[in-house]
């Protein structure tokens, strides 16, 4: 992307103000159009996680910490929400991607409801986790993570 725009300020009303760009000729261009419905549809795919969340293999994070982090670390679902949500706001909605933008949404609800439960945890849910048995195997297993 060019390192310099033009940025304008629109009024949302008489007290607040919105800066915005404008220019979206980057966006609607066929190519980057076609990008983002390849880069979707492989982070959407079926079997492309076990859960909603992004699986993120050991080395391939770096944000500020050594290397070890395999699994579902935080920050890494907080992007990928973001990307979906970036995604589903530039794609240009005809019929040809409208299923696609319907599969954004689903994954975002899942994802949004998979992070409130499973990453913000009380001090009750701290001790219910602590109890989980570690090899249970079964569909009604307590430990839904083993």
């Amino acid at each position: 992307m060019p390192a310099s725009f033009k940025v304008r300020t629109v009024a949302l009303d008489e007290n607040t103000t919105e800066e915005i760009t404008g220019d979206f000729s980057l966006q609607e261009r066929i190519d980057v159009q076609t990008g983002i419905k390849h880069t979707m549809n492989l982070c959407l795919a079926d079997g492309f996680d076990m859960f909603q969340t992004l699986l993120v293999t050991d080395g391939s994070c770096m944000i500020d910490r050594r290397m070890d982090i395999h699994g579902h670390p935080l920050e890494i679902q907080s992007l990928f929400y973001s990307a979906l949500r970036c995604s589903r706001e530039m794609l240009s909605v005809i019929d040809s991607s409208k299923n696609l933008v319907r599969a954004i949404n689903n994954r975002l609800s899942a994802l949004s409801f998979h992070i409130r439960e499973y990453y913000w945890v009380d001090i009750k849910k701290i001790n219910e986790i602590y109890r989980y048995k570690t090899e249970e195997y079964s569909t009604d297993a307590t430990n839904k993570f083993f």
